[in-house]
């Protein structure tokens, strides 16, 4: 129930909630199960200057046993907010992913955290990217967060593998938790830790073969699924989280190429299309304006 209820929380960042939004979520307090009504507190996470914003759902209740909820968005679609930054931080040239946006958004994550789980410690949630932003909350800000549920999450970074088994041993009572579906390589991707982290996988009877979809595809929508404990040797198999660090490694490094050499083409084209059509309007006998339709001109 809780994976399911963590999944599809996951989902809610691509909905783009309203600021102060009220929402009713099904949550596991000390008194069991309960609906509890939480108000978004809707946090950008990367300065204005960068453009359309990363952003953290801060999900806060008056009810003192509800514990606060953070969801981090994934990687998203181009034409959705924040697109461009979540590419480029899961791109980032020699760094794990997200490090980048979490480094340019943890203060305000902290002063939230400090306004509104100083007593009941927060829960964090997210898949991807969002994933990658979730554990890190927890590895930087333990004493205000209990648990972590992160869905298709990339791994870390050898310092902030140190970091993990740091915190998990001096808080045993911090969970964090990665739920890998069948065929996803991005948890493959950077080091996996071999404790301080429980890694799940979900099975169901239409598990995807290509990984693009094995990763986006939500996990409770699945029919007939069951969760098992994944084996330390299954995740932290060095070969393939070499192949796949390497190939994210490779991408990183050509991404701004491709990205530079795409604008600069894009830009002649647009230069090359003003000056025919000046050309054109000031010599309409030309034989160049004769090739265009006259409602381009």
């Amino acid at each position: 129930m809780e994976m399911i209820i963590g999944d599809i929380l996951c989902l809610l960042p691509f909905l783009k909630p309203e600021d102060k939004e009220i929402f009713k979520i099904p949550v596991k307090t000390e008194n069991g199960w309960e609906i509890i009504l939480y108000t978004v507190d809707r946090i950008e996470m990367t300065p204005s200057w960068m453009g359309s914003p990363l952003v953290a759902y801060c999900l806060r209740s008056d009810i003192d046993v509800a514990p606060p909820l953070i969801l981090f968005k994934g990687t998203t679609d181009p034409s959705d907010e924040g697109a461009c930054l979540s590419i480029l931080t899961d791109l980032n040239p020699f760094a794990s992913v997200g490090s980048y946006a979490f480094f340019l958004g943890k203060e305000k994550i902290k002063v939230w955290l400090e306004t509104f789980a100083p007593i009941t410690k927060a829960i964090i949630y997210g898949k991807s990217l969002g994933g990658a932003l979730a554990w890190r909350s927890a590895i930087h800000f333990p004493e205000y967060i209990s648990k972590v549920m992160a869905y298709g999450a990339p791994g870390f970074s050898p310092w902030e593998k140190d970091l993990i088994h740091k915190v998990t041993d001096e808080d045993p009572d911090l969970q964090i938790l990665f739920f890998c579906q069948k065929n996803d390589l991005v948890p493959y991707s950077d080091l996996s830790a071999d404790r301080g982290v429980h890694y799940y996988e979900i099975l169901s009877s239409n598990d995807q073969e290509n990984p693009l979809i094995a990763h986006a595809v939500m996990a409770s929508i699945h029919e007939n699924s069951e969760i098992f404990d994944l084996d330390f040797e299954v995740i932290g198999n060095p070969w393939k989280r070499a192949a796949v660090t390497i190939a994210r490694l490779f991408a990183s490094v050509l991404f701004p190429f491709i990205l530079i050499g795409h604008a600069f083409k894009t830009s002649i084209e647009h230069i090359y299309t003003h000056c025919l059509l000046l050309w054109v309007t000031f010599n309409p006998s030309s034989a160049e304006a004769s090739a265009i339709p006259k409602q381009a001109i």
